[in-house]
Formats: structure tokens, C-alpha cells, sequence
């Protein structure tokens, strides 16, 4: 009889003697057969797991290497602008509403967005007031460019009475502003009337609503940076 092989569970037979019959051997070859299809497979998995492993790994360094290249050219072709806190409550100080120390005033602000007040706007900011008719492309262009180094809310303002549909702060904010400020209609004029603006007016609020400054009747080549660095220090 032959004798069963505990390694491969097929059938052997004894080296010391033939079989009677040729078919003794049927199982012996149908249990190589059967070994070497299982081998083959094995290799097969094997050998595409290892494929599919260094593409998954290529895959991923590729990514990789594109999004830091995207993330430099973010760096390069857009300006960096610091990261604004968040409005704090407002201050109940004993200063006049409107002037330097005191609460902004509030009253209705049409934004492109939606309505809100003047004391909802995002704080710390500075709000640039400007009168309709302006010939003032230049000195917006001024105030942006160096108020947004500071904060990012940074808004244009109108009077509903010179710019009721916010046409002109609309125009301004997307021309000399180059996008970079917001726009808005302050309905009924409180802030201009409350701080006194004369020509393009500056007014910078810390996050508690305090008026921090104002400058009134900015020039095209003024600079800034006294009131700005006030902001700063009062965010």
C-alpha cells in the first residue's frame, strides 16, 4: 500500500517496490498538480501586491510633491494677511460715543451680503469712510494697502444719502481696492456724522468697539502707520 506523505498530503509510493497498477499514481499526480496551481497563485498575489505597493507609494509621493508646490505658489502670489481675533464684547466706556475712546455709534449697514449694524461689523478693524462724489481712487488705494497689513476687516464705507445702492462703495472696492476690502452703505451716515469726517476719514476700531483713532482727511501719500500700530496695540 502506498504510504501518505505528511507534507503535502498526497500518496507516495515506496521506493522498494512498482505499483501493480499505473492508476496508483493518479492521486500522486493530481496532488502535484494541485501543489504547483496553488504555488503559481501564490506567486502571482504576491507578485501583484508587490506592484500595486510601489504604485500606491509613488502615487503618494507625487501628491505630496504637488501640494507643495501648490502651497509655494499660494505663498508667492497671494499676500499674507495676519489672522484677525475675534470680536470681544463691547466696552462700556465714558468717553462720547464716536470719539477716541469712546463706543463706535451704530445705525443701520447694507453690505453685498446681507444687513447688519455699524457695531456688527468684524472687530478689530479699520472702517474708511469716504464721500460720494470722491476723485479718491488714489487715497483708497493708499489706506487699503496699509490698513490691510494689520487686520483683514477692513471695510469701505458710504452714506446711503450720496451712495443709497452702494454703487460707488461696490467700485471701489473692487478697483482701487483690488478686492482686498469689503464694502458697505452706512444707511443713515451715523458714523461720518458721529466722528466728523472731512474728505476721506479713517477710523480704526479694537475689538471691544472703541474707537482707537480717527484721520480725517487723508492724503494720498499719508502714512498710516502711528494710528495702525495704535490698533495693534489696542486689538
Amino acid at each position: 500500500m502506498a504510504s501518505e506523505d505528511p507534507r503535502h498530503g498526497a500518496h507516495r509510493v515506496p521506493a522498494d517496490r512498482a505499483p501493480d497498477d499505473a492508476r496508483e499514481l493518479d492521486r500522486d499526480v493530481a496532488a502535484l498538480h494541485r501543489e504547483r496551481r496553488a504555488l503559481a497563485r501564490a506567486q502571482r498575489r504576491t507578485a501583484l501586491l508587490t506592484s500595486r505597493r510601489g504604485l500606491s507609494a509613488a502615487l503618494v509621493v507625487g501628491a505630496l510633491a504637488l501640494v507643495s508646490i501648490f502651497g509655494a505658489l499660494l505663498v508667492v502670489l497671494h499676500p499674507s494677511f495676519p489672522t484677525r481675533s475675534p470680536s470681544r464684547p463691547l466696552a462700556d466706556p465714558e468717553e462720547p460715543v464716536g470719539q477716541v475712546g469712546g463706543l463706535l455709534p451704530d445705525g443701520p449697514v447694507l453690505t453685498p451680503a446681507t444687513r447688519t449694524t455699524v457695531r456688527g461689523l468684524p472687530r478689530p478693524g479699520v472702517l474708511v469712510l469716504v464721500p460720494v462724489p470722491c476723485d479718491c481712487d488714489a487715497v483708497v488705494a493708499s489706506v487699503v494697502g496699509q490698513a490691510i497689513q494689520v487686520t483683514r476687516a477692513v471695510r469701505l464705507l458710504t452714506t446711503g444719502a450720496g451712495d443709497p445702492a452702494g454703487e460707488r462703495a461696490s467700485a471701489l472696492r473692487t478697483g482701487p481696492a483690488r478686492g482686498l476690502a469689503t464694502s458697505g452703505v452706512d444707511v443713515e451716515g451715523v458714523v461720518a456724522s458721529a466722528v466728523g469726517a472731512r474728505g476721506v476719514t479713517v477710523v480704526l476700531v479694537a475689538g471691544n468697539g472703541v474707537v482707537v483713532d480717527v484721520v480725517r482727511d487723508v492724503g494720498a501719500t499719508q502714512r498710516l502707520d502711528a494710528p495702525l500700530g495704535r490698533l495693534q496695540a489696542n486689538r
